[in-house]
């Protein structure tokens, strides 16, 4: 009488599944909670937000340089490689929820020869092996939705590395626009002291100055001109700079005078806090990975438990190929296999993955609150620079006032020369300050537009080819 084997392979399934459950219970991964609330900003404005926030500054030159970084900067373009790396991990991990088929064949042939005949023979073979896991527990599951967590966080990535690199670009073109400006304040206050020395050599001639007073004017008009070509150097450097960011070579690095162009007067609509933490890319991003951190501790959790897999292999054998589809052997199985001594690895797997979640909480706590401060910072120095600016302003008519009524004194010989030289000296500080605080103005509007500011389609820029790789290895 045959001996009957399957019961005692269904028993001891049965008490391996058993061992493995008891020793071993789900638990809900970390969720993400709240760290960081904010009711409102302390002020509101009402100029609508633009998509691409640089189009509120209306500047045609800005929005070509931007475009052309967004297409040429190189650190964009190893983004946009860190997101396809990204998808092709996903493909990766989801490959495994679905079954494996693989095929193999082979051919041979045999040959005898003794002293009295020779023989041959063919062998063809077979086979087609199939193979599924079951994802009892969905630890294949939790594995690819962090895999596909990760891949929206880096999309974010890549739009949070737009919005900066825009930001430099902005940055760089006005600072670059300011030291022009600059250039031309100089300019203008070397012809105010080239008027001023001609004054004092007639009166130095006439034997009313005092030779000092002429060689102190002469040693403000070279201080005029190391300032000169302070300021020229400083500007090839903002230009190179610029240039860099805009994935240009330096021999092209050669850009317009436009000018400043002044903010508006009306601060853009912040909204509220609770939108910008759905409208910023980087803050996005970082509850992706905290989602993400989630699915991976549920995945270590899974681990603990049995896997079961089933497997199915065809395959035949025969003497002649034409026969090598008419007899068919198959195989079926189920396999289990689960953990029972791993000496606390997979426990400690858990302990891991969970710091990891709570890091990546923490990590987006703080990148909340620090786009809070930033606008909350951006909105109370906007109001300090226009309050500054109009005190410079004022200061500027007064010193320009206090000059040329001096001068017109000296000329007459009722003031001394050495007041004449103190407001020329005067004059020039009030001014340069005046465009250090326009700039710094127009640098605290981009950065507040900037910490308001969302994500825009983008357009990929131009693959790296296989020649392009020769090209460089050259």
């Amino acid at each position: 009488m045959p001996v009957r084997r399957w019961p005692k392979i269904g028993q001891l399934f049965l008490v391996l599944l058993l061992l493995t459950v008891t020793g071993c219970t789900l638990k809900a991964p970390v969720s993400e909670t709240t760290l960081v609330e904010l009711t409102e900003f302390s002020t509101r404005g009402t100029t609508p937000l633009t998509e691409r926030w640089w189009e509120q500054l209306k500047d045609p030159h800005l929005d070509a340089l931007i475009q052309e970084a967004l297409g040429n900067n190189f650190s964009i373009k190893i983004a946009w490689e860190r997101l396809l790396q990204s998808q092709g991990a996903l493909q990766q991990t989801s490959a495994a929820s679905y079954p494996t088929l693989t095929t193999g064949a082979n051919g041979a042939r045999q040959r005898q020869a003794t002293d009295i005949s020779t023989t041959e023979s063919d062998n063809y073979s077979l086979n087609i092996n199939a193979g599924y896991e079951i994802d009892l527990w969905g630890r294949v599951k939790a594995a690819k939705n962090a895999k596909k967590l990760e891949f929206n966080a880096t999309k974010e990535d890549l739009q949070a590395a737009a919005l900066s690199l825009s930001g430099k670009i902005a940055s760089a073109w006005y600072r670059l626009q300011g030291q022009h400006l600059l250039l031309q304040l100089l300019d203008q206050q070397m012809q105010a002291r080239q008027k001023a020395l001609q004054i004092v050599e007639q009166k130095f001639r006439s034997g009313v100055n005092l030779y000092e007073d002429l060689l102190q004017q002469q040693q403000l008009i070279a201080a005029a001109k190391g300032e000169q070509l302070a300021g020229e150097i400083e500007l090839k450097q903002l230009q190179l700079s610029l240039a860099l960011l805009l994935g240009r070579t330096p021999d092209t690095a050669n850009f317009p005078m436009t000018g400043f162009f002044p903010p508006e007067k009306t601060l853009p609509d912040t909204g509220l806090p609770a939108e910008l933490v759905q409208r910023r890319p980087d803050v996005r991003a970082a509850l992706l990975r905290v989602k993400a951190a989630d699915q991976q501790v549920a995945a270590a959790i899974a681990e603990q438990f049995p896997r079961l897999s089933l497997a199915a292999n065809y395959s035949t054998s025969t003497a002649e190929i034409s026969d090598l589809f008419s007899n068919w052997l198959t195989n079926l199985a189920a396999n289990i296999s689960a953990p029972l001594l791993d000496g606390g690895l997979r426990k400690a797997n858990i302990v891991v993955q969970k710091s990891v979640a709570r890091q990546a909480l923490y990590a987006y706590g703080d990148v909340v609150l620090n786009a809070f401060t930033e606008v909350e910072k951006a909105l109370s120095d906007e109001q300090k620079y226009n309050r500054y600016q109009q005190s410079l302003i004022e200061q500027a008519k007064l010193a320009e006032k206090v000059r040329h009524n001096l001068l017109s004194h000296y000329r007459k010989g009722s003031v001394s020369y050495q007041r004449v030289l103190s407001a020329q000296i005067s004059e020039l500080e009030t001014t340069e300050r005046l465009l250090d605080s326009n700039w710094q103005q127009i640098e605290n509007r981009l950065q507040l537009l900037l910490s308001l500011a969302g994500s825009w389609q983008l357009e990929q820029p131009t693959a790296t080819t296989e020649q392009d790789f020769s090209h460089a290895y050259k």
